[in-house]
């Protein structure tokens, strides 16, 4: 009997340790993440809000430091880009790099760049094709007013 309560406490405290080490990966995560956007904070408050603009046939989504996809009428969804980082500009706007999306005939992944300027509203204000599978947006974001963009207006 002792040993079966040894086995099964033994089990237990196995799970509470993988649990504990999902949890610890999770935050070196988000801490990484963090460490890697600290000069841009303002933007890890919209992370995962996701805003769109309908462009002929399709549908366009930005989900901050997240991904970039494109939506049919048909319901059909393409990923134009996941995430990679942030570029500051010396308006003080940004530019927001999407690489790695789905494959794209001959051309390789698709690529998205989501040039952001300060503004009221998060608001995708066009998006335009200007080479074969790589995308470019135009935003507007209350995270982009910064004094370096007030100098610029």
């Amino acid at each position: 009997m002792q040993v079966t309560s040894l086995k099964a406490e033994i089990r237990e405290r196995s799970d509470r340790l993988t649990v504990l080490k999902k949890d610890m990966q999770d935050a070196e995560k988000t801490a990484s993440h963090y460490s890697a956007n600290k000069d841009q904070l303002e933007y890890m408050a919209l992370q995962d809000q996701c805003f769109s603009v309908k462009g002929g046939e399709y549908t366009y989504n930005v989900c901050m430091l997240g991904s970039t996809t494109q939506v049919s009428t048909g319901g059909n969804t393409v990923t134009l880009g996941q995430y990679e980082r942030i570029v500051p500009k010396a308006d003080g706007s940004v530019v927001m790099e999407f690489t790695k999306g789905q494959h794209c005939h001959a051309f390789g992944a698709r690529r998205a760049s989501v040039h952001i300027a300060c503004g009221a509203d998060n608001t995708v204000l066009v998006v335009d094709e200007p080479s074969t599978c790589n995308y470019s947006f135009e935003m507007t974001s209350p995270a982009a007013c910064n004094p370096t963009m007030a100098q610029f207006l």
